[in-house]
């Protein structure tokens, strides 16, 4: 009963707040001239008719908000293609060092999670997955700040993975 009384409060509150605005959106609305409203009633209510009931008026003194890319570009694709590949790489530098235990240990990640390798593989392809969900979701709002924050990402995985790279070059040939 008590839920119920205060969802009966909270909508009374917001139609009384979306009246109160759509009252002083009106009352501040510029005004049209008299002859341009005779003039569109005589042209929309149709000749003869003498009526402005037909006539429809919308004022509106808010601005047209610009239209937004729907979904990714070119430099979006391009840079979660970028950390989707260096991912890849990193699961096969990683194997690749982990076979050589006895030049190589891992660091970062715990050892029960590197030495499973479907478990291994879930890891890698989830960060891809999170990582494409995430640029997707801030990309909305913050693009600039997003494409940066992923080329930030994608130049400090490409140094791990050229490490790693760098110490197979290095020691196994």
């Amino acid at each position: 009963m008590k839920f119920s009384f205060y969802l009966a409060a909270l909508l009374a509150a917001l139609m009384a707040s979306s009246c109160q605005a759509q009252e002083t959106a009106l009352v501040s609305a510029p005004e049209l001239p008299v002859a341009d409203l005779h003039a569109a009633a005589s042209t929309l209510s149709g000749p003869g008719s003498g009526s402005m009931a037909a006539a429809p008026f919308v004022v509106s003194s808010l601005p047209v908000p610009r239209a937004r890319a729907a979904g990714l570009t070119w430099p979006d694709w391009g840079l979660l293609s970028v950390a989707s590949t260096l991912r890849v790489l990193d699961y096969t530098s990683t194997e690749t060092c982990l076979s050589h235990p006895q030049i190589f240990q891992e660091e970062l990640l715990p050892n029960a999670l590197v030495h499973n390798k479907p478990g291994f593989a879930a890891y890698e392809g989830s960060t891809v997955v999170a990582n494409y969900f995430a640029y997707r979701a801030l990309a909305r709002h913050h693009r600039a700040a997003v494409r940066a924050g992923q080329a930030i990402y994608d130049g400090l995985m490409g140094t791990a993975v050229s490490v790693n790279y760098y110490g197979i070059e290095k020691y196994l040939h």
